[in-house]
């Protein structure tokens, strides 16, 4: 059906209109930067590569969900977009955590603060539909996404005093040093999981006591 409906006339920006956009369509464009960018930094990596198999999986997982939407005919519902919301989180926290470890190298470090200004910028757009929402939101969205973009390269340069001092310390490190932090982290964890487990225990205990008497 078309947009008589409400639902949008099928098509390739049909993810970006007023029904759709708000829903998720803020984060699309920065994963798809994300994952090319992934694709081209690990080319050369061995063909049995788990990081390229993981953005290959959620790539096509955003692809193919957002062209069936797209491009569907009959009932759709705003609602229906959670199911891209598994392949944007991989490859957000893909490109992210990568090319952040990467940012020495071009290819690596410009298309993340590139990926943070298209978010904002797609923020700006999407809440620019709703002005009389908060009207200082917008501004306050896209100035803060610039920031972080301008800080995300002032961060690559690897031969200013920032990046010698964030090279220095990541070379102090020892391996053993690193293994004590994952496991004091795991420890903590652990404890958590086990403090909740035992509550959710007795809880339960006691709703059965109480419904037994």
């Amino acid at each position: 059906m078309g947009g008589g409906n409400g639902w949008g006339t099928p098509g390739l920006l049909r993810l970006f209109n007023s029904e759709f956009g708000g829903q998720i369509a803020w984060l699309l464009p920065s994963v798809l930067i994300l994952a090319c960018a992934l694709l081209w930094v690990g080319r050369q990596a061995p063909r049995t590569d788990a990081v390229r198999a993981s953005v290959v999986i959620w790539g096509l997982w955003v692809l193919v969900t957002g062209l069936t939407f797209s491009f569907m005919a009959g009932i759709i519902h705003p609602y229906y977009m959670v199911a891209l919301a598994p392949g944007i989180a991989g490859l957000a926290g893909l490109g992210g955590i990568l090319l952040w470890q990467r940012r020495a190298r071009p290819a690596a470090a410009l298309p993340l603060p590139a990926a943070v200004a298209a978010a904002g910028s797609m923020a700006f757009h999407l809440l620019g539909r709703s002005p009389a929402y908060l009207p200082w939101l917008r501004w306050a969205v896209l100035i803060a996404a610039l920031a972080a973009a301008v800080l995300l390269l002032a961060a690559r340069v690897p031969d200013t005093r920032y990046g010698a001092a964030v090279a220095g310390t990541a070379q102090s490190g020892t391996a053993s040093s690193g293994i004590a932090q994952v496991r004091k982290a795991l420890q903590r964890t652990t404890a958590a999981l086990t403090v909740a487990a035992v509550l959710a225990a007795l809880a339960e205990r006691g709703a059965i006591r109480a419904v037994l008497a």
